[in-house]
């Protein structure tokens, strides 16, 4: 005999049932095969029936419902990606918007700078004039004081001589 029919026969004869008593009350530990085989044939028929009214609607309601799952995990995906799109598109404009606030900053200093350097050279044209006019009325008025002066210093002279020599010159 073969080592492994051998091992079959002895699988078979640990597994077969043998008449056994329970200990205190005549319950029978032998399986009635008539039971066994009417459990098998009711088992057998419910499968189908089984199958078809509840295992099959369970598992298309879990299909479904991972479906769903599915289906929103990717348009969470999508929206995530055009959120994504759209502040990528947010940031290039406030970019721009950026850049052309600078640009136009730069042209208002640039003509602020301008217009200041109009007044600023019209200011001192007009003070160069006015200081033209006063050092005019200054130079008029030296030589209208020297002459002045120059009388008086004549009449001054004239006034000492005759004091100092006693007689009119």
């Amino acid at each position: 005999m073969s080592p492994a029919r051998h091992a079959t026969l002895v699988l078979l004869f640990l597994c077969a049932p043998l008449p056994a008593l329970a200990a205190g009350g005549g319950i029978n530990l032998n399986p009635d095969w008539g039971v066994v085989a009417r459990n098998i044939l009711v088992f057998l028929l419910l499968v189908i029936p089984v199958n078809k009214l509840l295992l099959q609607p369970l598992l298309e309601v879990l299909r479904a419902r991972e479906e769903r799952t599915e289906g929103a995990t990717e348009r969470a995906g999508e929206i995530r990606d055009e959120a994504a799109s759209v502040e990528s598109e947010l940031a290039s404009q406030i970019a721009d918007a950026r850049a052309r606030a600078q640009g136009r900053r730069s042209e208002i200093l640039a003509e602020a700078q301008v217009h200041e350097r109009s007044v600023v050279a019209d200011a001192q044209s007009r003070a160069a004039t006015q200081i033209d006019a006063v050092r005019a009325g200054i130079a008029e008025e030296l030589d209208s004081a020297r002459q002045s002066l120059r009388a008086e210093a004549r009449e001054l002279a004239r006034e000492a001589a005759v004091s100092i020599l006693g007689r009119a010159i």
